[in-house]
């Protein structure tokens, strides 16, 4: 009954839309929200992470309005489609990832369609960086590509910057070494060309982080980021320079100078405390902890981590939340404080089979077995190494499914599991075959 009426409503709706003005009636509400949204968000970059109380009133009114205005970016209509550009830095700041994909994808394909004035390559950069965020590193390296060469088509070097910026992110996090760094390489290139300061240092920070996944290039992406933060302390942006230091500190980490680590992240935590930026500082405190539990000061990471687990849990940051009860996880296993591991190790579990994160769902699983075989409960490992395995299988990972698949049949030995045993060490026979 209730379908019958919403169609004859929608009938009778549609046949009096002449008389009763409607188009004009949703164009002029589309354009206040529109216009209302761009003021909202512009005083956002300023009060994102204030507390709701100290907020104005335009940013309250985003929060307020949150679902009219996700339903309005998705309307077919010009301004709809302005609005799913407008709406990525809230998305972002707030973590409403699945959101802003589907928002985007809505505003490119209206723009697709109609041709209209609105740039197709900064839509698609838009859905690019939602993508990206969502760790969706595939799509986001598709659909940024197809940025990059509308852009260059069209002799836009601003955008071709910003969208080989979000290429090279993604390529960086899907360890494409090669690509992220000559993607990394032309964005710091084309804001130097352009003059853009303000995009210049995270520029230069993004193309060291990308030299940095071959250690050959370490030392080089050393003295780029600390040329990156003396750049941004001369922009004065204190946000930028924390997200700079931090970058910094994790590159020292991996050289092995841990205390210089120790000090970057520390910075950047001061810098992003002082901003109220609650995600960058969740980030610094995982990224400190990394840096202690690295030193050996493992009761100190416990508790930087748990920071981390607790802003993020605070914020909502599902995505970022998975990584941090691992990382406290596998320090708890270090403090042999079984139970609790086991406790977060399973959090972390959750957390990244909540997102589709699979590849960091093995990681804790295979991570949460090896504990539990170290503590001669391998009938427990057992169900955690196949639950992997698994998930190798899916994901088409052959090399880390043969080591999962190696220690498993180890571990069905030791529990006289002899059928099992065998019938793993046969599918390890035949994946190297192959």
């Amino acid at each position: 009954m209730h379908d019958l009426i919403r169609i004859y409503a929608d009938e009778r709706g549609n046949a009096m839309s002449n008389e009763d003005q409607r188009h004009q009636a949703q164009e002029r509400l589309l354009f206040f929200y529109l216009a209302t949204a761009e003021q909202a968000i512009a005083e956002l970059g300023h009060e994102s992470f204030t507390a709701p109380e100290h907020r104005s009133d335009e940013v309250k009114w985003l929060q307020e309005e949150y679902s009219n205005l996700v339903a309005t970016a998705v309307i077919p209509h010009e301004l709809s489609a302005a609005m799913s550009l407008t709406l990525g830095q809230f998305f972002h700041l707030y973590r409403y990832f699945d959101d802003w994909i589907r928002v985007a994808v809505s505003g490119l394909d209206f723009i697709r369609q109609h041709k209209t004035a609105l740039s197709e390559g900064w839509a698609m950069n838009n859905l690019a960086l939602a993508y990206h965020h969502n760790r969706d590193f595939s799509r986001a390296i598709t659909v940024s590509q197809e940025a990059v060469e509308f852009f260059r088509s069209r002799h836009d070097q601003r955008g071709e910057a910003a969208s080989l910026n979000t290429y090279g992110m993604a390529c960086r996090e899907s360890e494409r070494i090669a690509d992220a760094v000559e993607a990394s390489r032309q964005t710091y290139e084309l804001f130097r060309k352009l003059d853009d300061h303000q995009h210049l240092s995270g520029a230069l920070g993004n193309y060291a982080a990308a030299l940095e996944l071959d250690m050959h290039g370490l030392q080089e992406a050393l003295a780029m980021h600390r040329e990156a933060v003396r750049m941004a302390q001369e922009s004065g942006d204190p946000r930028n320079l924390a997200a700079l230091k931090n970058l910094y500190g994790t590159a020292l980490l991996k050289a092995g100078r841990f205390q210089e680590a120790e000090i970057e992240h520390r910075h950047a935590l001061d810098f992003y405390c002082s901003t109220g930026d609650k995600h960058g500082e969740a980030a610094a405190w995982g990224s400190l902890g990394n840096a202690l539990h690295a030193m050996g000061r493992i009761d100190e990471a416990i508790n930087a981590y748990r920071e981390d687990v607790d802003i993020s849990i605070e914020g909502s940051d599902i995505h970022a939340l998975g990584q941090a009860w691992l990382n406290l996880a596998r320090a708890l296993d270090r403090a042999d404080k079984l139970s609790e591991a086991t406790a977060a190790y399973q959090d972390a579990i959750r957390s990244f089979t909540s997102t589709g994160d699979d590849e960091n769902r093995i990681a804790a699983l295979e991570s949460l077995g090896f504990m539990l075989l170290c503590a001669d409960r391998a009938g427990e490992a057992i169900d955690y190494y196949y639950k992997a395995a698994e998930l190798c299988r899916t994901s088409n990972n052959a090399d880390l499914l043969l080591s999962i698949l190696h220690i498993l049949c180890i571990a069905l030995i030791d529990e006289n599991r002899f059928n099992e045993a065998r019938e793993v060490d046969n599918e390890v026979r035949r994946i190297r075959s192959l």
